[in-house]
């Protein structure tokens, strides 16, 4: 697992949503140089080990072997972020 957290969304480089174009393995920092100043949170689960991403956190997710994955969303407001960071571009 990759985590960043939400106050670094200026330096990932979204266009749409909840979605960037920076590949976290191997980041082109001559596309995308503010990334360099990206700092990553980076875990391996085990074996019945579970992780809790809290909303607006970008992540990104390897499986290192056979897995099964369970992502659970249930949103009372929309999940644009356009309210907490005006330079999301939604949908």
């Amino acid at each position: 697992w990759r985590l960043i957290s939400p106050q670094q969304t200026p330096l990932i480089y979204n266009y749409v949503g909840v979605f960037s174009k920076v590949d976290c393995e191997n980041p082109d920092y001559q596309k995308y140089p503010l990334f360099k100043n990206v700092q990553m949170i980076e875990e391996v689960l085990q074996p019945g080990e579970v992780i809790f991403v809290p909303v607006g956190w970008w992540h990104q997710v390897k499986a290192l072997d056979t897995s099964i994955s369970l992502s659970f969303t249930n949103f009372v407001f929309p999940n644009s972020y356009t309210w907490q960071d005006p330079n999301i571009k939604a949908w």
